[in-house]
C-alpha cells in the first residue's frame, strides 16, 4: 500500500453503508443469489479491510511496509482464529488474512467491526516485530503477546470510536 489511497474506497463505502443497514434491494431466493450475495460481501469486506489497513498503517507509522489483505475461509486459518499476519521483515512486506464474512455468525455491521479489530490487531503485531524478533518464542509468551496485542487494539479502537 505504501501510503496510497485504496482504489475501492469510493465504491465500497456507500455499498457497505447500504449492506450494514440492510437497505439493499431484495433478491429472489435461490442458491445462485445466495452465492452472489456471499461473493459480494467477500468483495466488500476485502475493500473495507484494505481501507482500514491503509488508515491504521498511517496511524501506526507503518507506511514503509507493503501490506496486502486476503479474505480467507475458516479452513484456511488456524482453528478458532479470525485472522493472521505473515511478514518478511527484510523486504517490509506483509499479508493479513481475515475471515470471510460467510464464516461469521454475526450481523454484518458486527462483522465489519470485528474485521477492523482484526486489522488493528495484526498491524500491532507488525509494529512490535523488531522488539520480539530476537526473543525465543514459546507457547506461553505467544499467549502473553496475544493478550497484550488484544488490549492495545481495544484501546486504540475505543479512542478512535470516541468511547
Amino acid at each position: 500500500m505504501l501510503g496510497r489511497y485504496p482504489a475501492c474506497l469510493s465504491i465500497s463505502l456507500p455499498l457497505l453503508v447500504l449492506m450494514a443497514g440492510g437497505i439493499l434491494p431484495c433478491r429472489a431466493q435461490s442458491a445462485a443469489s445466495g452465492e452472489t450475495l456471499a461473493s459480494e460481501r467477500s468483495l466488500l469486506v476485502q475493500c473495507f479491510a484494505s481501507e482500514k489497513v491503509w488508515v491504521w498503517q498511517k496511524r501506526l507509522n507503518l507506511q514503509s511496509w507493503n501490506i496486502a489483505v486476503i479474505v480467507s475461509r475458516a479452513g484456511e486459518l488456524k482453528p478458532k482464529t479470525v485472522g493472521n499476519i505473515h511478514w518478511n521483515r527484510d523486504k517490509k512486506t506483509a499479508v493479513i488474512r481475515i475471515l470471510d464474512p460467510a464464516d461469521y455468525h454475526l450481523p454484518f455491521d458486527s462483522v465489519l467491526r470485528d474485521i477492523e479489530f482484526t486489522v488493528v490487531h495484526e498491524l500491532i503485531h507488525l509494529e512490535i516485530v523488531p522488539v520480539l524478533s530476537d526473543l525465543k518464542r514459546t507457547d506461553a509468551n505467544r499467549l502473553e503477546e496475544e493478550h497484550a496485542v488484544n488490549h492495545m487494539a481495544e484501546a486504540l479502537l475505543k479512542l478512535d470510536r470516541g468511547r
